[in-house]
């Protein structure tokens, strides 16, 4: 994979503008996607009888649009030409899921008497790609070469989006810290797919089906997710007073958004009101399956919106189409937002003519882009960008003043711009199953989705801890790579011990060397239930860190 091919990724541009956090790569029903079988395939400047214009190697697979009369079109080398598909494979994809992490073997692509190694792990909530290619021996007996490389990117509806290569790669550094601007992959990126039978199938090579991981833990998605909510909520109101003076000419005003709520999760209306409380828009949503139709106000405008809605591990798309009656319309088609491994929006940017059809801001187009640091539930930044009349204005704000509510969730900040304050936002909260908004969450009550890292009874595997130290030494299967180069050391995980005693989210916090990373999770995976931890005397969720140490004697 190199960032010279990026070229060949398809790309999914808003009928307005990309305004997403990420918009994402995903094969739709006119692309197919297609790895190399052949060993060394002339690539045509036309079907049949074009003029060779490059090769293309076995391993190497293209997200294609063009397919009939036995070629398909594609991407290489910067430039667009023919192969026939009696040498390629088409490639059924499936989403991406933790079930995915691990080792996988495929052909170098550096190498042509050699092979390649890669692994693909979970850290920080990036997808970490760790890639290696090895050349045979000689005949004279000589050592091997080998080279190696390292992406990162975030998981996607079929695969990974790597937007970095980090060099070097640093193990024991957050792994935002070393996404710097020199280590950006060009262009859009480069793109891993997850394929029906298990493969990575990536622009350069493709790589083996590996066995996959059952015990794992998938965020659960909703539309709530966008708003970055946790816990049940049924209705969220913010209130933004602006701190501007009488020359600032900016369209701003202070403003209200209401916003409501199913219980499982899915935006059912929107309500926006002026300073005087008067609604100035609003929108009210009817959901069939995964069908919406959206009817509402866009200030004195009638709008509606139809448009399919896809939720998958990672990720949340539209597709669809618009109209604001009698003035214009327009379609999503690849509308896309982006969540982490850990069910985390790294930043969110909405659109008001793209679900969820909210703006921020009082311009005629406005674009707000809030950046999250290490806490999910409050951003650190909001980039603001108004549209107004022929003019514009950008504000680079810095939060601070955070305050939240028992569930986690902000009810207070404080936006400033070059050290004043530029305004103040209130959150009113409610959750189902309470009878008032902002009242304290009992911890154990089916609305309590904290994760306590100390609860007052924290939980215990049955019998013990000498009984938990016999289930892992009966259950190790030391791997046997590790034990044949002298491999050893302290794999350290981290998992969340679920009010029925389940093990989910399990993350790596420390380990020596992969494979003994991925045998320490699947013990965990094997683990029975355990006792969870108890806060006022009722089951809550409760983070657990566990060392299991690899010695060899």
């Amino acid at each position: 994979m190199k960032t010279s091919i990026t070229y060949i990724m398809a790309r999914r541009v808003m009928a307005l503008c990309g305004i997403l956090l990420c918009i994402g790569l995903t094969v739709s029903a006119q692309q197919k996607l297609y790895t190399v079988t052949g060993k060394s395939v002339n690539m045509r400047e036309s079907p049949v009888t074009g003029k060779v214009i490059g090769k293309v190697s076995e391993g190497e697979s293209f997200l294609v649009n063009e397919d009939k009369d036995g070629w398909i079109g594609l991407w290489h080398d910067k430039k667009h030409g023919y192969v026939s598909k009696q040498f390629v494979r088409e490639v059924k994809t499936k989403d991406f899921s933790r079930r995915h992490l691990g080792d996988y073997m495929g052909n170098s692509a550096m190498y042509s008497d050699g092979y390649s190694l890669a692994t693909l792990k979970e850290r920080d909530g990036y997808v970490i790609l760790n890639v290696t290619d090895y050349s045979d021996v000689n005949e004279f007996g000589g050592m091997r070469a080998q080279t190696s490389w390292t992406y990162v990117g975030l998981p996607d509806d079929n695969g990974v989006l790597f937007t970095h290569m980090p060099y070097p790669y640093h193990g024991d550094i957050p792994v935002k810290d070393q996404l710097t601007d020199h280590c950006k992959i060009d262009g859009d990126g480069d793109f891993l797919f997850v394929g029906e039978d298990g493969g990575l199938y990536t622009p350069l090579r493709s790589f083996g089906a590996q066995e996959e991981t059952t015990a794992v833990s998938e965020p659960k998605l909703t539309e709530r997710s966008l708003f970055m909510l946790r816990g049940d909520v049924k209705t969220m109101k913010i209130v933004r007073a602006y701190n501007i003076g009488e020359d600032d000419d900016a369209p701003l005003s202070d403003i209200s958004y209401e916003y409501t709520f199913s219980p499982a999760g899915d935006l059912r209306s929107i309500v926006k009101r002026d300073v005087s409380g008067e609604k100035i828009g609003g929108y009210q949503f009817t959901q069939s399956g995964d069908r919406f139709h959206v009817k509402g106000i866009r200030p004195e405008l009638d709008f509606t919106a139809d448009y399919t809605r896809k939720i998958s591990n990672y990720c949340i798309s539209y597709s669809g189409e618009w109209e604001l009656k009698g003035v214009t319309a327009g379609d999503y088609s690849g509308c896309l937002y982006n969540f982490d491994m850990n069910g985390r929006m790294p930043a969110q940017s909405f659109f008001e003519y793209a679900p969820p059809f909210m703006t921020n801001g009082d311009g005629e187009y406005d674009n707000m882009t809030y950046t999250y640091g290490d806490n999910p539930t409050s951003p650190t930044h909001i980039n603001m960008d108004l549209q107004y009349g022929g003019d514009g204005w950008v504000f680079d704000a810095e939060i601070k003043g955070v305050k939240t509510d028992a569930q986690g969730n902000w009810t207070e900040r404080k936006a400033y711009v070059d050290g004043e304050l530029f305004f103040t936002e209130r959150r009113f909260i409610t959750y189902y199953g309470e009878p008032a908004a902002n009242t304290p969450v009992v911890a154990g009550t089916a609305t309590d989705n904290t994760v306590y890292t100390i609860a007052e009874q924290m939980p215990e595997y049955p019998g013990g801890m000498r009984e938990l130290m016999t289930f892992i030494a009966r259950n190790l299967r030391y791997p046997a790579l590790c034990a044949e180069n002298g491999i050893k050391g302290c794999v350290k995980l981290k998992f969340v011990v679920e009010q029925d005693g389940t093990i989910g989210r399990i993350t790596t916090v420390s380990s020596p060397h992969p494979l003994l990373e991925k045998e320490a999770i699947r013990i965990v995976g094997l683990m029975p239930k355990w006792i969870p931890g108890k806060q006022n005397g009722k089951p809550v969720r409760v983070t657990y860190t566990l060392p299991v140490n690899f010695t060899l004697h």
